[in-house]
């Protein structure tokens, strides 16, 4: 959160002290220190209060319930779309028994003019 006025987080908020956290925050990164390092650093600077999510905060748990039930809700929509699928035949389309094309008195003309060249 912006520690100007705490209503927005420093990621949409234009104060300048929010500006320096996120300069601070892209330079530590690239120096290679640890998203929680990071984060352990501004909690001690500024308390508890400078994240967005408190660890109290039930929002974690909605987060994790809306995944699992979005998640499920895909699993059952692939499934859905497979019997579908599986269950739809187009019309006028040859059944699997009839696939393979009938043989004519040409058909066998054709096979014993290559019998004979071999």
């Amino acid at each position: 959160m912006a520690p100007c006025c705490w209503t927005q987080t420093i990621d949409i908020h234009d104060s300048p002290i929010s500006l320096s956290m996120r300069h601070e925050i892209r330079r530590r990164l690239r120096n290679g220190e640890s998203p929680e390092a990071i984060q352990a650093s501004f909690v001690d600077r500024y308390g508890p209060k400078i994240m967005a999510v408190q660890e109290s905060s039930q929002l974690k748990n909605v987060f994790i319930g809306l995944s699992v039930v979005m998640g499920g809700a895909g699993v059952a929509a692939a499934m859905m779309i497979g019997r579908w699928r599986k269950h739809s035949v187009p019309k006028g389309a040859p059944k699997k028994e009839d696939s393979a094309p009938k043989r004519d008195q040409w058909d066998e003309k054709l096979d014993a003019e290559l019998k004979d060249l071999d």
